[in-house]
């Protein structure tokens, strides 16, 4: 296994097989270069193809894996993953106290050797969509005996300070070494979404009555609860668990959710020889993402290749392209560059490229690489105004993207 913090989001994201992989991340940490524009064909829906580059806003984080923005507030929110700490980031500087600690809930049941951790830590965070009057915010975790939880959080009378003793947990969800995907977000409805890995299990994702493999759907109306969402495929009688809103992933490291255009990119990391990306409505639930019978729409487990009933992949990474953990990233909904508006982006931990889709009618259109050599980003994150942000988990870097000159 790889050890050490450069390996911890390579490992997170399960490269290799569903033991171990031995690819590891490359060792480039520069600044982006911008791509030549005169390499890719533009989309006739596109204006113009503008240069694009990552502008630094802040360093010397630790081991950022998230980047979150309150809707209405200028601040951002970085996790850092094993410091179980959030900060806020504000005028290019990080506070000196952390919005949150979660630290003593993360060694609660033990302290692992780091290779044995690498998986783990304090993996997404969620505001409330009513967060400026309700002060309501959701964490995810997976503590250091591997015990995934999700929890509810008040913050205090302080806004730069959350309130520790508010805290409830919702849920805990089944132990594992590896595999704890997790990616928090809400819907337009008000649901919250949670990604979760298989466990290093892969018949949970098979197993509708399992919670593990899944993307899982709440809601948390109520204070203090997370209970399946209405219009879940298995609530009620129907044979599943309540929660669940589709299966057959692996290890979702990242869900975006699109108000716009009403789609959900679920980014899903292989085992050995595909990374993928799909596209789906995000009120279409009972879907099956293919894991473990297909990674992307290559067939891992033949002679069973059957994909009727399972979600085609959008995009498909070889492994033998030099990709070995996808990146979700955002669709691009801010104003400083509208011609990217609709665009999905995301990223690999070891190509380092920046790449974006656009989906229309069912069909991908419009793929454009715009960077190399950006270094292994752990994440994207949106501001307020919809503007993106890419951090970087081993120099503990965040970026803004930007026009480039």
């Amino acid at each position: 296994m790889l050890v050490g913090l450069l390996a911890g989001l390579l490992v997170v994201a399960g490269c290799g097989d569903d033991g171990d992989g031995d690819a590891g991340p490359t060792d480039d940490t520069s600044t982006s270069t911008t791509a030549d524009s005169d390499t890719t064909t533009a989309s006739t829906t596109v204006p113009r193809r503008p240069e694009l580059a990552l502008e630094e806003v802040v360093a010397g984080l630790e081991a950022p894996v998230g980047l979150v923005s309150p809707p209405g507030d200028d601040r951002l929110f970085v996790l850092e993953r094993f410091a179980g700490t959030i900060r806020i980031v504000e005028g290019g500087q990080v506070a000196d106290e952390p919005f949150l600690d979660v630290r003593d809930r993360l060694v609660a049941n033990g302290e692992d050797e780091p290779e044995e951790m690498a998986e783990r830590g304090l993996l997404s965070l969620a505001f409330h969509p009513d967060y400026a009057t309700n002060g309501r915010f959701f964490v995810y975790y997976a503590d250091l005996s591997g015990q995934p939880v999700l929890l509810e959080y008040r913050v205090s009378d302080d806004p730069a300070v959350a309130d520790p003793d508010s805290a409830v947990v919702l849920h805990e969800y089944s132990p594992s070494r590896m595999h704890f995907g997790g990616s928090l977000g809400f819907a337009p409805d008000g649901a919250l979404w949670l990604s979760i890995g298989d466990g290093l299990r892969s018949v949970a994702a098979t197993d509708v009555d399992n919670a593990r493999g899944s993307i899982l759907r709440y809601d948390v109306s109520t204070p203090g609860q997370a209970v399946p969402a209405a219009g879940n495929p298995y609530l009620g009688d129907v044979p599943g668990a309540d929660e669940v809103w589709a299966k057959g992933l692996r290890n979702p490291w990242r869900v975006a959710i699109d108000a716009e255009s009403g789609l959900a990119f679920v980014a899903d990391v292989g085992a050995t020889t595909a990374e993928e990306i799909s596209v789906v409505p995000f009120d279409e639930g009972g879907l099956n993402f293919g894991w473990p019978a297909f990674e992307a729409d290559v067939c891992s487990e033949p002679p069973d290749c059957d994909t009727a009933g399972t979600v085609a992949p959008a995009i498909t990474l070889l492994r033998a392209e030099g990709v070995c953990a996808v990146i979700g990233g955002v669709v691009y909904r801010g104003a400083a560059i509208p011609e990217l508006d609709g665009a999905y982006l995301y990223t690999d931990y070891c190509a380092g490229f920046l790449r974006s889709f656009r989906f229309v009618d069912g069909e991908v259109t419009d793929e454009q690489e715009w960077l190399t050599e950006i270094g292994n980003m752990a994440t994207f994150g949106t501001d307020a105004e919809g503007e993106v942000y890419l951090v970087e988990q081993p120099t503990g870097v965040v970026y803004r993207l930007v026009p480039a000159g």
